[in-house]
């Protein structure tokens, strides 16, 4: 619920217009407010105004109704009343904060004057618009009705149109009822940023104020309260007495309902519901009838089953007796052609095994050349391999040759360097040997001359060298990329070639589980070869065609049979029928006759007692006479039931009332005014002696009366007792005030009444005399009844004999006797000639049966030979097309493979290349570094700049030097240098030194040229700088590549060996075998294959087959011989035990015709003469079967009728008669069947219209169930919203509980009250009592009480607050008493918590605060003391509720606790009291007010 944040009334006057509220404003600040105003001073005018804003048109004092402010000489024209409410968060839409709602009223007009003031107030509203108005003046009328509008504002903050701002006054003038309603809508036309809505109706408005948490249900509360200023206590005991009520009539009906149907959007469920139930109520009333119906159906059916039950043994019987004929017949046919069958068989036998041997032949030569062309293709891939090995071996020696020769180069480059190192040494030592003589100043010339030759070859090659080592360092890159490159090639081969391979090996796989399941196959389906099972497919789908040519052949054949036997069976039916028929009206009409001879003296009694004959309508007569007993003896019956009635009541001390309409009336008084309603007899019992002689002094008919405890005036006016019953009884209806009343005497000697004097229910000894009386009376007519009861069944018994007496009578005639057994004769002579043609028939439909059931084997069988065939040829196809992947697959292995070689050899040349490459950088580098660093290390420090001038005649020196001069000026120039530098060195160690250098450099050329190198081409290679020093790490590297290389070379020579060895073998082998072949079998021819191996394997398989058939054909033929001697012996045995059973025995070749044969020689031999004896014992049995199914029929029919079958009874005694063999059996069994049927197909319509109104009610009692259940889920939040902390302990306000059935109970005890509801609603005549009733039934607190074991053990308990903490207590409800303050408080508490729970049962939201507001007139009269309103703050402040208080006098102490407080006062202006703001108090804080704070001044005035 929002809370107020300003409120502003208008144009008010009162107290005959002698006082009133101009344009009053107050600000609450949405906090708890208390303002003071005198008595007198228009407090609780005040109140009702704002009232009219939640409850438009309410009052709160019935004497003083909004329209007594515009009753004559109150001058009020137009009033308005606003209130601006602060939203909850969850109720802002759009940005909307703020909503004001308004009220505006005004006289209602008459025409005429609506007439009068159309112009005027036109003008007015222009003068509006345009800012210019004219003053106007109303007229009084004595018409105190009102017409209001309602009207809400939306806007997201304060502006022009907002509470204060709203223009209800303009230039001094007031503006009108349309004025304003027109300016609203306006306002809504044009775009201010605010939302407007009119209402002109109450229903309309409050619905759609409800959504921002204003709801009826809390302010009608609030109304009831403030209707006794401010007594809380008072409105909670006069309204809620109990806990019960409160339940009852606050919480269910007053909150939650009323909560559900706002939030549904529904009016009145009560009558919806009431609606509903009524349309169903005929439909549940008829559910009971239907019920019993079903057990009738079910025991017709069982009967019916059991009598099915019995008749299908006759199927067996006959079934068997046939069956033993044929036995005996098929035995001697089968002997006849098992004794064909096996000669056939021999002879067969014989071809077979001869084509088994040339069988066996073929495939043993087709296997030998299997193997050949196996082998020849094992040569053909050996072949393949040499070639690929060879491939690879030539290219790995190639490989061994460059790794070594690029060893030797650099183990000779190594040497080489060794002997340029030995050379500038030597140099040295020469250079230091020949110049050990000279002077220091011309050595130092000669080495300042060396520089200056080194100098220009310095200058010359220094930049060439270094374009040289850029180029070589690109030169490297490139070639490292394309080594990158071959080496990704050839990963990327070898790669391709194991995911071929993979392919390849899971090809093999796949055919070898194949061929394994296509050799399952074969030999599941007899298949010897798998490449011969399509055309095998094709000659078995031509025999399914012709085997289903010949069914469909048959079936013609055995449809037409059957159409000659129904035709001639029904014809047999039909005769025998109407022989049974036939029979049993004989038999009936011979009884029948015997029974009139046996009761023609009872009918002579029966005539004698009753005075009437036969002939003159005997039968009306006796039924005449038992319906006046019986209608004597109900009559008995219910004035027995009401004197036993009438004992009862006497019996617990209370009146009996023997009325429907009283019964009626009673229960309406209850259901609408509860417990204020009691009956007089009762009542009157309460009172004590003088009381109760007083009343029934004044009022003799009290006790026959109902009494109304409170508020009388409403029952006085309810016109529905002034339309109730029909006129024929009246009911006294008494307010309880007669007992205060003396004026309430009535003259009762003008009047009397016809009554029984009832004095003696409050005398126990005259009470127990007339219970004594009443009994007696009770038992006399118990006696009188007992009498009735067995005449009653006399007469009936009498009754009954008449009619069937009569009935028989008319039918039995001697004429018709003879006519009926005539006809039976002729029928049975019919019968006889007609019986003999239906074997032929029979006989040639059986054969044809045989035929079918042989051929649709033999279907079955093709059908899954044809199957197998094609899965055969299906997977043979599917290998195929795998033989060709693989080969596919290992085309593509063989190109990977070479791919691989081609690639490897590729990386080989890349890899030596890049090697070349590499070293030639090194060399570039080396010789640019040494360059360098000679250069700025040793001569740069001799040489000398030349500044003298330049010497034109002189020549510049133009000398080439080479490499190998500067090899020498670098090595003359080290030797004078080092003469400069050591003068004293031993010339012998130089002399040493020299031969030792010498010697090394002769030891390098000899390794040279040992190694197959030349020093010259050495000397031109490291010249071009192509060679360089290797480590001895790299030497090693590379000599431990070669031992590698060599290795692989081994292996692979050694492997390639191995398979030429193979390949020699398999040549010879190859050739051997064709020389063989050819020698066996004359010649050699090869044939398509293309996987030899399988074919060896499978047709391996095949030989051992036909090698076992031939063995097993050789066994089989001996056995056939015996078995045939066997069989010949049994025939004549057969033939013996025939020709002595008198069975006639067909001649040989008709046996041969037919196809009935044992397939068992063995049974047959066991078997014939047992079936022999059997076929006799069944003879015998056949003729005492006759009267045990007549008993049998009888017992159904006698059980029919006991089932209200009469019908079907009568016609199952006509027709169903005892069956001659197997097809009658079966024809009465379906007869039975059907019937069942037909009466499981009613009770299905009969349980289907069942179920339908049973999930009706269903339905409708889950609705209910659902109401309940929602009502306790809302009823059991109640104690959780109602919580506070007060010191420091969580307490809550109310405690609620309700003694609830179990909810597994629920659906019964709904149920019984539902029928308890309609079952009473058929006494009521009139709809509309009817629907009263109902409705009244199905309201939510009646309901309600169907899941509480007793209403009036609900309890709700309530807080008590006590000075003393511990002293503190939970009282019941009923007994929430103390001081009348304490009291006051409890229950203020209590309007509190049900305020929060109005609000929170009404609020659909997440999280966020609800608010709520609360006005309370003066409630501190008698609840002063702080502590008892310590716990009402806490518990405002927890459910964050406003508590607006209109006050006079209260407490510093209580002021203090209310945020917001005002002193109001009167004034005098223009002669009249004028309510204005004396004093205003607020503790909000500044920056918490969202609007400039009241300026006010302070009034002075004399109080009045």
């Amino acid at each position: 619920m929002p809370q107020i944040n300003r409120v502003r009334v208008n144009n008010v006057k009162y107290n005959f217009g002698t006082q009133f509220y101009d344009d009053f404003m107050m600000r609450f600040n949405c906090r708890n407010t208390i303002y003071d105003l005198a008595n007198g001073g228009g407090k609780s005018l005040l109140m009702l105004l704002l009232m009219q804003n939640m409850i438009p048109n309410c009052t709160l004092d019935e004497k003083q109704p909004i329209e007594k402010l515009f009753r004559k000489g109150s001058g009020n024209t137009c009033i308005h009343s606003l209130v601006e409410w602060k939203l909850d968060s969850h109720c802002q839409r759009d940005g909307y904060r703020y909503m004001t709602t308004g009220f505006c009223a005004r006289r209602a007009r008459s025409a005429e004057e609506r007439e009068d003031v159309q112009d005027k107030e036109a003008y007015m509203e222009a003068a509006l618009n345009t800012g210019s108005m004219t003053a106007s003046s109303s007229t009084a009328s004595d018409n105190t009705s009102i017409e209001y509008f309602n009207y809400c504002i939306f806007y997201k903050k304060f502006g022009p149109d907002d509470i204060k701002n709203l223009p209800l006054v303009h230039n001094g003038e007031r503006v009108t009822y349309n004025g304003l309603k027109a300016y609203l809508r306006d306002v809504t036309k044009e775009d201010k940023g605010i939302e407007v809505h009119i209402f002109d109706r109450k229903g309309d408005y409050q619905s759609f104020i409800s959504k921002y948490g204003i709801y009826e249900s809390a302010w009608e509360i609030v109304r009831g309260i403030n209707k006794t200023e401010g007594h809380v206590r008072t409105y909670f005991e006069t309204n809620y007495r109990t806990s019960r009520k409160v339940v009852e009539d606050l919480l269910i009906e007053e909150i939650i309902q009323k909560s559900y149907n706002n939030r549904l959007s529904v009016e009145n469920d009560d009558s919806m519901m009431a609606k509903t139930l009524l349309d169903i109520k005929d439909k549940l009333i008829e559910l009971s009838r239907k019920n019993s119906q079903i057990s009738s159906y079910d025991n017709q059916m069982e009967v019916l089953e059991r009598f099915k039950e019995y008749a299908d043994t006759y199927t067996e019987f006959y079934k068997n007796k046939k069956n033993k004929e044929e036995v005996l017949y098929s035995m001697l046919a089968s002997a006849v052609h098992m004794a064909a069958d096996k000669q056939s068989e021999l002879e067969a036998h014989d071809e077979r095994n001869t084509d088994l041997v040339n069988r066996l032949e073929d495939k043993k030569k087709s296997i030998a050349v299997a193997k050949v062309l196996s082998e020849k293709k094992s040569l053909k891939d050996v072949e393949g391999l040499v070639k690929k090995s060879k491939e690879l071996l030539s290219q790995k020696q190639s490989r061994i040759a460059a790794v070594k020769k690029r060893l030797m180069l650099m183990e000779s480059a190594n040497d080489y360097y060794d002997y340029i190192e030995y050379e500038k040494e030597l140099l040295k030592v020469d250079t230091a040997l020949d110049n050990r003589m000279r002077e220091d100043e011309d050595i130092t010339f000669e080495l300042e001359r060396l520089a200056g030759v080194y100098r220009i070859y310095y200058e010359k090659h220094v930049g060439e060298l270094e374009d040289m080592t850029h180029a070589a360092a690109e030169d490297e890159k490139q070639a490292y990329d394309i080594l990158a490159e071959a080496k990704d090639n050839h990963r990327n081969a070898e790669k391709d070639c194991a995911v071929v391979l993979g392919l390849r090996d899971n090809m093999q796989e796949k055919i070898s589980r194949d061929e394994i399941r296509q050799q399952e196959l074969c030999r599941q389906y007899g298949v010897l070869v798998a490449d011969t099972a399509l055309s095998e497919l094709e000659k078995c789908n031509n025999h399914i065609s012709d085997i289903s040519g010949d069914i469909h052949s048959v079936k013609s054949g055995l449809e037409e049979d059957t159409k000659q036997i129904y035709k001639v069976q029904e014809q047999i039916n039909l005769l025998k029928s109407k022989k049974v028929m036939l029979q049993e009206n004989i038999r009936r009409m011979d009884e029948q006759s015997q029974l009139l001879r046996d009761n023609a003296d009872r009918l002579a009694d029966i005539e004698k007692v009753y005075g009437v004959r036969l002939s003159d309508d005997l039968d009306e007569a006796v039924l005449k006479a038992y319906t006046k007993m019986n209608t004597e003896y109900n009559e008995k019956s219910r004035e027995y039931d009401k004197l036993n009635q009438y004992i009862e009541a006497l019996n617990s001390g209370s009146y009996y009332m023997d009325s429907p309409d009283r019964k009626a009336f009673k229960d309406y008084l209850y259901n609408t005014y509860g417990t204020d309603v009691i009956e007089g007899h009762v009542w009157v019992s309460q009172l004590d002696d003088v009381q109760r002689e007083n009343v029934l002094k004044r009022i003799p008919f009290v006790e026959y009366s109902f009494i109304i405890k409170n508020d009388f005036d409403r029952v006085k006016n309810n016109n529905v007792l002034s339309t109730f019953g029909r006129g024929t009884q009246i009911y006294p209806v008494i307010s309880e005030k007669v007992l205060d009343s003396q004026q309430a005497a009535i003259d009762k000697d003008m009047m009397v009444f016809a009554l029984k004097d009832m004095s003696f229910l409050r005398d126990d000894t005259k009470r127990r005399l007339e219970i004594k009386t009443a009994q007696e009376e009770l038992d006399n007519l118990n006696e009188d009844m007992q009498k009735l009861e067995g005449r009653k069944q006399i007469v009936w018994e009498d009754y009954t004999f008449v009619v069937k007496y009569e009935a028989i009578s008319g039918n039995t005639h001697t004429k018709a006797v003879e006519n009926a057994r005539q006809e039976l004769d002729q029928v049975i002579e019919q019968l006889s000639q007609v019986d003999g043609s239906i074997d032929i028939y029979k006989e040639k439909k059986a054969e044809d049966a045989n035929k079918l059931e042989n051929l649709k084997k033999q279907l079955d069988s093709a059908l899954g030979q044809a199957e197998g065939l094609k899965k055969i040829s299906d997977l043979y196809a599917e290998i195929s097309e795998e033989r060709n992947s693989l080969k596919a697959y290992n085309d593509k292995l063989a190109k990977a493979e070479r791919a691989i070689i081609g690639y490897a050899a590729q990386l080989d040349k890349s890899r030596e290349e890049y090697l070349r490459i590499n070293e030639y950088k090194d060399n570039v580098d080396k010789k640019y570094t040494e360059l360098v660093y000679n250069w700025e290390n040793i001569f740069s420090k001799y040489y000398v700049q030349d500044d003298t001038p330049a010497d034109e005649n002189k020549k510049p020196d133009t000398t080439e030097y080479d490499e190998e001069n500067i090899r020498e000026i670098t090595g003359r120039f080290a030797g004078l240098k080092d003469i400069l530098m050591n003068k004293n060195a031993d010339l012998t160690d130089k002399e040493a030194l020299k031969s030792h250098l010498e010697a090394s450099m002769k030891k390098c050329i000899d390794s040279i040229i040992y190694r197959g190198e030349e020093p010259e081409k050495l000397k031109e290679l490291y010249l071009q700088g192509k060679i360089s020093v290797s480590s001895q790490e790299k030497l090693h590297e590379i000599s431990d590549e070669l031992t590698e290389l060599n290795k692989q070379y081994n292996d692979s020579d050694r492997e390639l060996g191995m398979q030429e060895a193979m390949l020699n073998r398999l040549e010879g082998s190859v050739s051997y075998a064709i020389s063989q072949i050819e020698e066996r079998y004359g010649t050699y021819e090869e044939f398509e294959c293309d996987d030899p191996d399988v074919y060896v394997k499978n047709n391996t398989v095949i030989t051992r087959e036909l090698e076992d058939g031939i063995k097993k054909e050789a066994a089989a033929g001996k056995k056939l011989e015996n078995e045939l001697k066997d069989i010949q012996v049994c025939r004549k045995d057969i033939e013996r035990i025939m020709s002595g059973a008198g069975i006639n025995i067909p001649d040989e070749e008709i046996l041969k015709k037919t196809d009935i044969k044992y397939q068992d020689y063995n049974n047959l031999n066991k078997e014939y003469e047992q079936t022999a004896k059997e076929y006799s014992a069944i003879l015998k049995l056949e003729y005492k079967k006759t009267d045990e199914f007549v008993k049998y029929k009888s017992k159904l029919i006698d059980s029919l009728k006991s089932y209200n079958a009469e019908d079907l009874a009568v016609q199952i005694s006509m027709s169903v008669n005892m069956p001659k063999d197997e097809q009658q059996t079966s024809a009465l069994i379906a007869s039975l069947d059907e019937t069942n049927s037909y009466i499981e197909l009613e009770k299905t319509r009969v349980h289907k219209g069942i179920e339908d109104m049973e999930r009706i009610k269903d339905n409708f009692e889950n609705r209910c169930i659902q109401t309940c259940s929602n009502i306790r889920t809302e009823l059991e939040r109640l104690p959780k919203l109602s919580h506070i902390k007060m010191d420091k302990e969580d307490i809550s306000i109310i405690g609620l509980n309700i003694p609830y059935v179990k909810e597994s109970v629920y659906k019964e005890r709904m149920s019984e009250y539902i029928d308890e509801t309609i079952e009473a609603a058929e006494s009521f005549k009139d709809p509309e009592e009817r629907f009263r009733y109902i409705r009244n039934r199905l309201t939510w607190k009646r309901l309600f009480s169907v899941i509480v074991t007793d209403m009036n053990s609900i309890r709700i308990n309530l807080y008590k607050r006590e000075r003393i903490k511990d002293q503190s207590r939970y009282l019941r409800y009923e007994e929430a008493v103390g001081s009348t303050g304490q009291s006051q408080g409890i229950y203020i508490q209590f309007l509190i918590a049900i305020i929060n729970y109005i609000s929170n049962i009404n609020t659909v939201m997440d999280g966020g605060i609800v608010g709520n507001t609360i006005f309370i007139d003066n409630p501190f009269g008698a609840a002063k003391d702080i502590y008892i309103w310590e716990p009402i703050f806490k518990l405002l402040k927890a459910n964050h509720i406003q508590l607006i208080v209109p006050a006079r006098g209260a407490t510093p102490a209580i002021t203090a606790r209310f945020d917001v407080n005002y002193i109001l006062g009167q004034k005098m202006a223009d002669n009249r009291q004028q309510t204005v703001v004396v004093d205003y108090y607020s503790n909000v804080k500044q920056q918490e007010l969202e609007y400039t704070r009241m300026n006010y001044e302070q009034a002075s005035f004399d109080f009045l």
